[in-house]
Protein backbone atom coordinates (compact mmCIF):
# COMPACT_ATOMS: atom_id res chain seq x y z
CA UNK A 1 0.00 0.00 0.00
CA UNK A 2 1.25 3.46 -0.85
CA UNK A 3 2.18 5.43 2.21
CA UNK A 4 4.11 8.46 1.01
CA UNK A 5 2.76 11.78 -0.20
CA UNK A 6 4.42 11.24 -3.58
CA UNK A 7 2.63 7.89 -3.99
CA UNK A 8 -0.71 9.48 -3.13
CA UNK A 9 -0.10 12.36 -5.54
CA UNK A 10 0.80 9.90 -8.30
CA UNK A 11 -2.48 8.08 -7.74
CA UNK A 12 -4.37 11.38 -7.82
CA UNK A 13 -2.69 12.31 -11.11
CA UNK A 14 -3.55 8.92 -12.59
CA UNK A 15 -7.20 9.34 -11.58
CA UNK A 16 -7.29 12.83 -13.10
CA UNK A 17 -5.83 11.51 -16.35
CA UNK A 18 -8.43 8.75 -16.45
CA UNK A 19 -11.23 11.23 -15.68
CA UNK A 20 -10.22 13.29 -18.71
CA UNK A 21 -10.73 10.27 -20.96
CA UNK A 22 -14.12 9.23 -19.58
CA UNK A 23 -17.26 10.22 -21.43
CA UNK A 24 -19.97 9.29 -18.94
CA UNK A 25 -20.50 12.07 -16.38
CA UNK A 26 -21.03 9.68 -13.46
CA UNK A 27 -17.80 7.79 -14.14
CA UNK A 28 -15.90 11.06 -14.60
CA UNK A 29 -17.25 12.45 -11.32
CA UNK A 30 -16.29 9.23 -9.54
CA UNK A 31 -12.71 9.54 -10.80
CA UNK A 32 -12.54 13.23 -9.87
CA UNK A 33 -13.78 12.37 -6.39
CA UNK A 34 -11.17 9.65 -6.11
CA UNK A 35 -8.42 12.06 -7.21
CA UNK A 36 -9.60 14.54 -4.59
CA UNK A 37 -9.40 11.89 -1.86
CA UNK A 38 -5.87 10.87 -2.89
CA UNK A 39 -4.84 14.52 -2.91
CA UNK A 40 -6.22 15.02 0.59
CA UNK A 41 -4.39 11.91 1.79
CA UNK A 42 -1.17 13.35 0.33
CA UNK A 43 -1.75 16.60 2.21
CA UNK A 44 -2.22 14.67 5.45
CA UNK A 45 0.95 12.66 4.78
CA UNK A 46 2.86 15.91 4.15
CA UNK A 47 1.66 17.31 7.46
CA UNK A 48 2.59 14.08 9.25
CA UNK A 49 6.19 14.36 7.98
CA UNK A 50 6.63 17.99 9.00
Amino acid sequence: MADTAADYRARAAADLAEAQQLVLPHARNRMLHSADRWSKMADVADRRVR
